[in-house]
């Protein structure tokens, strides 16, 4: 009867033991499915890390979708910035009638083939896709996108798609609002620009963003 008893007991523990198992996984998948930033927070947040979602008057843009920019970009990198640099300056070369009918158009509108750029200095801290890329690096983009593409400070943490800078941008890697994500305290992000899919990762962890752009490349 003892020997009954006792075996009904190991019995209702290891039952015991299974349920309490499964309860641990199911809290912890639920956990990261709802690991997000409170909304509040979000909105503090946002203070100090902006959305860019405004569009420049004198140019017609066509937004960019998750998949078109993490799909395409050379790397995705997390790294830090280091500092602005000061901006530099290129004549475009005009080697086509079209070119140049261009440029005396833009000329008419207050533009020439002179352009400036904006750049930053990069530490980076972590390949998460993508062509290796050196510990620093520059980024840039035009300057007549200043207030259109994000305002980056020293000090900011950030996930980057990257494009590799060509002929005489060689050596520098273009960046924009729609492959931003800013890396906020306790590793969470905030997209720079929201589309469908951005908007459902604002205030997601850092984790569920990686996972993501994973699952759209081949890598």
């Amino acid at each position: 009867m003892a020997m009954l008893q006792n075996k009904t007991i190991a019995i209702t523990l290891l039952a015991l033991l299974v349920c309490a198992s499964i309860a641990i996984v199911f809290m912890s998948n639920q956990t990261e499915e709802n690991d997000y930033l409170s909304a509040q927070k979000i909105e503090a947040l946002r203070e100090d890390y902006p959305i860019y979602d405004k569009d420049p008057d004198f140019v017609t843009t066509v937004p960019l979708s998750f998949h078109d920019v993490f799909e395409g970009v050379d790397s995705v990198v997390i790294g830090s910035v280091v500092e602005a640099l000061p901006e530099y300056s290129l004549t475009l070369p005009l080697e086509s009638e079209a070119d140049k009918a261009v440029d005396e158009k833009n000329k008419e509108l207050g533009f020439d083939a002179k352009q400036e750029f904006v750049q930053y200095k990069l530490k980076v801290e972590k390949l998460i896709a993508g062509e290796a890329v050196d510990d620093e690096i520059i980024l840039s983009h035009n300057a007549m996108f200043v207030g259109i593409e994000p305002e980056l400070k020293p000090g900011m943490e950030l996930l980057l798609g990257l494009s590799k800078g060509m002929n005489m941008h060689e050596g520098k890697y273009f960046f924009s609002r729609y492959g931003t994500y800013y890396i906020v305290e306790d590793d969470y992000v905030l997209p720079a620009y929201e589309d469908q899919v951005s908007k459902t990762l604002t205030g997601a962890s850092l984790t569920q963003l990686i996972d993501t752009i994973r699952s759209y490349r081949n890598d």
